[in-house]
């Protein structure tokens, strides 16, 4: 697939609505090397081709509106983030209007933009999902085709999550990446660590040319 090809097919959303209490705060705008988590999962998708990024925040978040607007990435306001990441989700295949959605949360900085190629060379029409796979098991991002919306908003509407729903699919899963790739980050502890592993220091400064994301 052309990278035009795909900038027209595939919509980004960036999951970044949570309360993240267990960090003591939003985590989109946490520092890791020379941005934020938030810079850090763009400039992955923006390496693997994606350029119809969106991010979807709280109302109250404005240093993340304002860091999504210096990047040029529309900002969706999730009007009942307490629901959890369905509501997220909801907002993201109700915006969509390409025929993939691809869903990632905000808080996984060594997502590679290889990975992110590696699963949209199998985007196909036999398949409703495809992910990554690590460890035996299936990964953020999400890419779901736009048929599996209506379905979808339904189940989540009605209680379901998305981890339920996705295994419903025809869903191709695909071996890539390391294990690191798709850690995220709840607690000051997982913090401290993929920071560490990305080799920053323990506030998130020191630029890594390293970076995971190039």
């Amino acid at each position: 697939m052309s990278e035009t090809s795909l900038s027209e097919r595939v919509e980004v959303y960036i999951l970044a609505a949570g309360e993240g209490s267990r960090i003591g705060g939003h985590k989109a705008t946490l520092p890791f090397g020379d941005g934020s988590l938030f810079r850090r999962v763009t400039d992955a998708f923006r390496n693997a081709s994606l350029k119809r990024i969106r991010v979807i925040g709280r109302t109250t978040d404005e240093d993340l509106a304002r860091e999504a607007n210096l990047l040029g990435v529309r900002y969706i306001f999730n009007l009942d983030p307490d629901q959890g990441m369905a509501s997220s989700v909801l907002e993201a295949i109700d915006d969509c209007r390409s025929r993939w959605a691809a869903l990632c949360p905000v808080d996984m900085p060594l997502l590679t933009s290889a990975t992110i190629r590696a699963v949209l060379a199998e985007l196909s029409d036999d398949f409703a999902c495809v992910q990554p796979e690590s460890e035996g098991r299936p990964k953020h991002p999400v890419l779901l085709r736009s048929s599996t919306f209506l379905s979808l908003r339904e189940h989540l509407r009605h209680g379901g999550t998305l981890r339920e729903f996705l295994p419903t699919l025809a869903r191709k899963l695909v071996a890539c990446g390391s294990p690191n790739e798709f850690l995220d980050i709840d607690t000051p502890d997982d913090y401290a660590r993929l920071l560490s592993i990305a080799g920053f220091g323990p506030t998130g400064l020191g630029y890594n040319r390293g970076s995971p994301a190039e």
